[in-house]
């Protein structure tokens, strides 16, 4: 298990499953947060990967499962998550095909969208 997985995994206080089938969650990365080094010291921006990583952390939490990333379909990214800023994250279960899950991931800030990524996920 990675240093940044840890990290990530120990973020997300409380996870909620709703009855409609979606995942919710509130993530701040911190200064110390190791995503951070080498990332625009100056200015720390929260990696792309840290984000799309944050989607899989949160369905292992909130199916006791692990999740392997298949397919990345969508990174958009279309604001920079920095430090110390509350982001809320929903999750929601597109199909099931196979084994393959496609999963849709919204990261808000302060009412506006700052990503959307989908992903594809087995369970192992």
């Amino acid at each position: 298990m990675s240093i940044l997985y840890k990290e990530i995994k120990e973020l997300f206080k409380q996870v909620h499953c709703h009855k409609d089938g979606k995942i919710t969650a509130e993530i701040t990365f911190p200064k110390k947060f190791t995503g951070f080094k080498g990332h625009f010291p100056k200015n720390p921006v929260v990696p792309g990967v840290c984000e799309i990583m944050s989607v899989i952390v949160l369905l292992e939490l909130a199916f006791k499962q692990k999740a392997k990333l298949k397919t990345i379909n969508l990174a958009k990214f279309l604001a920079p998550v920095t430090c110390q800023e509350k982001i809320n994250v929903e999750l929601q279960r597109e199909n099931k095909s196979g084994v393959l899950e496609r999963v849709k991931a919204v990261f808000m800030s302060k009412k506006r969208k700052v990503a959307e990524i989908r992903i594809e996920v087995n369970y192992e």
